[in-house]
Parts: structure tokens; sequence; C-alpha cells
């Protein structure tokens, strides 16, 4: 029976790409494609078994070296030329398909194909559990467990009847596929009239419809494709536009920013060349005052009656203030001291004071020059010490007290 309806083929067709797919199959779609192959199998002089073994040796001429083939062919008066084999393997499936028919040829194949597949044979020959057949199956596939069950029914083994219950849809899967064998391969042309192989055969309708929604898929995805190129072109040619916009901007941003720099490292480089003055001054002065105190200090230092009384003294950084203070006391002045942390109070401080002295080697660069301003504004003397210990302090406080004593 040739199935000839295009609902016929469309119906199998789903079934076959939904199971090949993994998909899920639904009772209705199965149901339906289990009852449209057997139709085709009920009316057939050929059984399962016999495309089945048919298949194996389509795969083997096809699949399997040239060599091989060729010696096992020879084996049985079928010769492969050198002419056969150039033109490829098609043509040779052709030549050997030519003499398939006889009993004597496929019973050499089927020698093979039982020796080929002994392990499973004896394995389900001895045990035909539905466990053991999982793991065939599991382990070489239901086609050819299906094929192994066949062969055992000459040995009275029941097992095409467990695969077809057990495994239904896998049964259906292999009733469609050999069909398609038959089919797409011409089988009935080669069992009984294989002179006709050579003259060409009239497609059947199932090649037809298959070779048709080939193309159309073919076409679908090429089509798909190219939209999806297209996209990716646009989008890369928006990004590749959106990026040189942005090169540009930041070029000019960086033009701009570096002639702030250079504006900016100017200024500093002149405001470096100040302060470099100011303390090039403050230290030649602060130099000559120390020579210059230094020997009135030697001589006066022990028997001094010097004295701050009445005298505001400012003390900037340095964390020894009891020390500092006591210094100041001692002699009778009042002590003004601005920790590190308290950068706002140096101001208010020098303002009040009569002369401030200023620890380098704590506070902060900022520290310095507020104070350094400070003194300049209220016109108070203002003295840098290099050290912070104690009697280096007290030595200036002498010197200091030497100039009030000199100025009076």
């Amino acid at each position: 029976m040739q199935l000839y309806t295009e609902n016929e083929i469309e119906l199998l067709n789903e079934f076959m790409d939904l199971f090949e797919g993994e998909k899920e199959i639904n009772e209705e779609t199965h149901e339906k494609a289990r009852t449209t192959i057997n139709k085709f199998w009920q009316g057939l002089n050929y059984s399962l078994k016999d495309l089945m073994d048919f298949g194996l040796t389509s795969q083997f001429i096809t699949e399997a070296p040239i060599d091989m083939v060729r010696h096992f062919f020879s084996k049985i008066n079928v010769i492969i030329t050198k002419k056969d084999i150039k033109r490829g393997k098609k043509h040779v499936l052709q030549r050997c398909l030519r003499k398939y028919h006889k009993q004597q040829i496929r019973d050499h194949l089927l020698k093979m194909f039982y020796s080929q597949h002994e392990d499973s044979i004896f394995s389900l020959a001895k045990d035909s559990s539905l466990k053991k057949l999982e793991h065939e199956i599991d382990t070489y596939g239901f086609h050819r467990v299906l094929w192994v069950a066949y062969t055992l029914e000459d040995k009275n083994i029941e097992l095409t009847k467990t695969l077809r219950d057990e495994f239904p849809k896998d049964y259906t899967h292999a009733l469609i596929y050999y069909y398609r064998i038959y089919q797409s391969m011409n089988f009935q042309e080669v069992m009984e009239s294989p002179e006709e192989l050579d003259k060409g055969t009239t497609p059947n309708p199932y090649e037809i419809l298959k070779e048709n929604k080939r193309i159309k898929s073919k076409m679908d995805r090429a089509t798909k494709q190219r939209q999806g190129l297209k996209k990716e072109v646009y989008e890369l040619q928006q990004e590749n536009k959106q990026m040189r916009s942005e090169i540009h901007d930041l070029y000019e941003e960086s033009l701009v920013e570096i002639e702030r720099l250079k504006e900016e490292s100017k200024l500093q480089l002149n405001e470096f060349q100040s302060e470099r003055e100011m303390l090039t001054d403050l230290i030649q002065h602060l130099t000559d005052k120390n020579t210059k105190l230094q020997d009135q200090l030697k001589s006066q230092k022990e028997e001094t009656t010097l004295s701050l009384e009445g005298k505001d003294i400012c003390f900037v950084g340095g964390s020894k203030e009891r020390f500092y203070r006591e210094a100041v006391e001692k002699y009778g002045g009042t002590f003004h001291f601005v920790p590190v942390d308290d950068y706002n109070l140096i101001r208010g401080a020098v303002g009040k004071s009569d002369i401030v002295f200023f620890l380098k080697d704590i506070v902060k660069h900022k520290h310095f020059k507020e104070t350094f301003s400070a003194a300049k504004d209220f016109d108070v003397p203002f003295c840098y010490l290099n050290s912070k210990g104690y009697n280096n302090f007290e030595n200036e406080l002498l010197n200091y007290m030497l100039t009030l004593e000199e100025s009076s």
C-alpha cells in the first residue's frame, strides 16, 4: 500500500520531527501516526525485518571503508570496479543492490550482521527481562535491539511484542523510518525488478514533499540569517558612528584639559617661586638674627633678668603643649597654643600675640602659609622652629627677650 496523500505524509513527518527533536508527543498525535503507518505495513509483502536487513546493508556499503566493501562483495561474485569507486559511494551502492534480490547475497550479509550483533544476541537470549532490554537500548539504540529481537524469534524468544508494548513510540518511529527507506531507496524495484534501477524511477510524492520542505526550511533559515546580518551591520554602523562622535568629543575635551593643566602648572610654578623667595628671605633673616644673638645669649643667660611679663606668645603645631606652656609661663608670659587640627584658630591666636612660633615638622604646608600671612598682616614677629625640642624653644624665647631688652 502506498501513502500518497499529503496529509498522511505531513502527519508522519510531524511525528518524526517531534521524536527526533526529543520533544513531547501527545497520545493523539502518536495514535494517528501509528494507525497511518500500520496501514502501509499491513498491505505490504515485506516485513519490517526485511527492511531492517536492507537498511543495514545500505549502511554498510555507504559507511564502511571502500576496500572492506569491495573485498566482502568479491567473495559473493559482486565485482566493484575502479570505475565504480571513482564515481562514488552512490554508484557503488547501486552496483551492489542490483544483486541484493538474490537469497545467497542476503544470507551472506546476514551472517556478517549476525557476527556484528553477536554480543547483544547472546546477551538477550540469556536474559530477556525488561531491565536488560532497557540497558541494551541505552547502550546500542532501539533499532539494533529491535533487529536482535526479530533474529531471536527463530529461537522462540518473543521480544518484539515486549518492545512494541513497552516502547510504543520508539516502535512507531522504527516503522516510519523503514517506510522511508522502502520509498526513498526503491526497495520494491530492488527486490522484484533490479534491472529497472539503472533506468531511473519516478520520484514518489514522499520524496518530493520532503525535498520541498527541506528547500523551504533552508530558504527560511537563509532569509532569517540575512535579516539578522543586516541588523548586525546596522547596529555596528550606529555603534561606529557613536564611537567616532565620542572620540571627537574626547579629543576636544583633551585639548581643553591640556590647556587648563598648562595654565595651572604655570600658576603653581609662579606660586612655588614666590614661596621659595619668601622662605629664602626668612632663612637669611633668621640666620642673621641667630648669629647676632647667640653671642649675647652666652654672656647674659646666667645673670639675665629677662622677662615676658605682659607678652602674649603664640605657638603653632606640636603636641607637647604643657612643656611649651611651662617655658613661657616661667618667664611670666601668656601662652596661646594652636594644635595641628585647629587650623581655623591660627589667625585669631596670631592677632592677639606679640610673637608667633611655628614648628615646621608637625603641621601641614597650608598651616605655614596661613600663619606666616597672619603674622605679616598683624605685624607680629614670626619665628621658624626647626626642632620640636624644649631647649630649642627656650633658646628662641631668650633670643626674643634679649631683643625686647635691647629695644627698651
